[in-house]
């Protein structure tokens, strides 16, 4: 079952940590930023969540929201780094980015299509075919 909070446009680390009582997908889409912290919270979270309505996430954020073990929809991301889609790429769960690839930088999107193949929408990312961070 979802739950939409579509009503909230900012979320507290309060208001995240009282998100964590629900279960199932949770979505909060007209949010447009998200702090590190409240990233940190929602990494707790045991359900889906959709996010779509952020454009943009410090890295330390996406590897927080990567912890949730349902659905993540970024619709939303115009850009990533490559540490954030070796975060990405790493999940079991579906991962959704369909906005990413209209403005994505070339060099981030060659690295998530050369690692992940064509799709927009993963169910399983290979993460045995990820390039080494240290070796960038």
């Amino acid at each position: 079952a979802e739950i939409n909070f579509d009503f909230l446009h900012e979320l507290s680390t309060d208001v995240c940590a009282a998100l964590l009582s629900y279960s199932g997908n949770l979505s909060i889409n007209y949010i447009t930023s998200l702090a590190e912290s409240a990233a940190e919270v929602l990494g707790d979270y045991k359900g889906g969540l959709s996010l779509d309505g952020i454009e943009s996430l410090s890295d330390q954020s996406i590897e927080s929201l990567c912890k949730i073990p349902g659905r993540l929809s970024l619709n939303g991301l115009t850009h990533i780094s490559k540490r954030a889609a070796v975060a990405l790429a790493s999940r079991k769960a579906t991962t959704v980015l369909n906005d990413f690839a209209a403005e994505a930088s070339l060099r981030n999107w060659r690295l998530i299509q050369e690692s992940l193949g064509d799709l927009l929408v993963f169910e399983s990312w290979d993460k045995d075919n990820l390039p080494d961070p240290s070796e960038w």
